[in-house]
């Protein structure tokens, strides 16, 4: 997908079955590199343990749908380790790195 926009990744989120209350969270990481709770973070940085021990009852059962959402629907750079995901915070996310 190459719309990262907040209805892009809105449309996204809406196809996988996630709950809306997670998606405001997702559009600050993506748009904004502002860090998500400790469920994203984990899946974010690629961490299938810690995911799965903070995930809701919903998101587990979703954990598969998440990993896809991420390789998918989002830029590549701003997930699948601690390291990525630092630099994207450190960069403001998407909204920064695309004045820039």
């Amino acid at each position: 997908m190459d719309d990262f926009s907040e209805k892009g990744l809105g449309a996204a989120f809406a196809r996988r079955g996630f709950s809306p209350i997670m998606l405001g969270s997702v559009i600050r990481w993506v748009r904004e590199g502002v860090r998500p709770g400790d469920f994203l973070t984990a899946v974010i940085r690629n961490n299938l343990h810690d995911a799965a021990v903070r995930a809701d009852p919903d998101n587990l059962r979703l954990l598969k749908q998440w990993c896809l959402f991420w390789y998918n629907d989002t830029p590549s750079t701003c997930w699948g380790s601690p390291e990525r995901m630092r630099e994207w915070e450190m960069s403001g996310g998407l909204d920064s790195t695309r004045k820039g």
